[in-house]
């Protein structure tokens, strides 16, 4: 059986339920959700899948609800919470990389050790603070690329059904006639309340584009707004992946450099090189497909990536 539902719940073991919006009950059976997927996935509350069930219903039942099925399949998901995600990620960060020159300057302090025994510590620090936020980030990372690869498939989706339905070409071919022959007789009003419903179908844009040329309404034509979701999300990408290559940024050398802290014989660098103002993000929906409603009147940022400042 397959079924469409919302993440509900994840505990600390990855295990999940998921409510359907016909109030069936999905749970993953004591296993991991990444354990359910061929892909690697990162699964939070609030996120849309598409899972395949087993055919019984749970016999023992300790949810208090009817209708609880075994989740033995997670077909598709899509993250809601991308926004929030992204700026925790880039938070953790740098709460690491502070945690991370720390432990190197306490190796530079430490009098048992020699020079060579310093730089071999500090280079292992360096590398588990690397795989730390590789752990943390290729997770974000997937989920965002699944989210537009979601959407590409969805708005596909969309236009196939459209482009084979008999009624949608009828009334595509009788809207472009209509307004062939006669739009200086319709109302603007009028126009783009026909011309609507072709939205995102970029061969009735065109054939719409046509009948209308030369009359006063050739102005008025569907939106086609497909890809912008996208555009967002890899914004977003961007600006993740640009915040963490610099956050990334930890070394020591022996002689000075700009953002560094000596420490004994030793400059390493510091705990807070940079702050990072992740405008662009914060200013954008949960799912990180566009702009919150509040700033839909403000201007583009002409950068979308983020900003940083030395701390003074």
């Amino acid at each position: 059986m397959h079924y469409k539902g919302v993440v509900n719940s994840v505990d600390e073991k990855n295990r999940i339920t998921v409510t359907t919006n016909d109030n069936v009950f999905l749970h993953s059976a004591g296993k991991s959700y990444d354990k359910l997927s061929d892909v690697p996935i990162y699964l939070q509350l609030g996120d849309e899948v598409e899972v395949e069930t087993a055919d019984e219903v749970n016999k023992a039942n300790t949810y208090h609800v009817t209708n609880v099925y075994h989740i033995i399949k997670i077909k598709k998901w899509r993250a809601k919470e991308m926004r929030k995600t992204v700026l925790n990620t880039v938070e953790k960060i740098k709460e690491m990389r502070a945690a991370y020159v720390q432990k190197m300057e306490s190796i530079a302090r430490d009098t048992d050790l020699t020079t060579e025994g310093k730089r071999n510590r500090m280079n292992s620090c360096i590398k588990d603070y690397h795989n730390e936020i590789l752990t943390i980030t290729n997770p974000v990372i997937r989920a965002i690329e699944n989210n537009i690869k979601s959407i590409t498939d969805e708005e596909n989706g969309i236009l196939l059904k459209k482009r084979t339905s008999a009624d949608y070409a009828t009334t595509l071919d009788s809207t472009v006639r209509i307004l062939a022959d006669n739009a200086k007789n319709i109302s603007a009003a009028d126009v783009e309340a026909a011309v609507s419903v072709f939205a995102n179908d970029p061969l009735a844009i065109q054939a719409i584009k046509t009948a209308l040329k030369g009359s006063d309404k050739e102005y008025i034509l569907p939106e086609d707004t497909r890809g912008t979701r996208q555009e967002y999300l890899e914004k977003t990408m961007s600006s993740l992946k640009s915040a963490v290559e610099m956050l990334a940024a930890i070394t020591y050398q022996e002689d000075g450099f700009a953002g560094s802290t000596k420490v004994n014989d030793f400059y390493i660098s510091n705990q807070a090189l940079v702050f990072f103002d992740m405008a662009f993000v914060e200013s954008l929906n949960d799912d990180c497909t566009g702009k919150r409603p509040e700033q839909l009147e403000k201007p583009e940022n002409v950068d979308f990536g983020f900003n940083f400042r030395r701390l003074r």
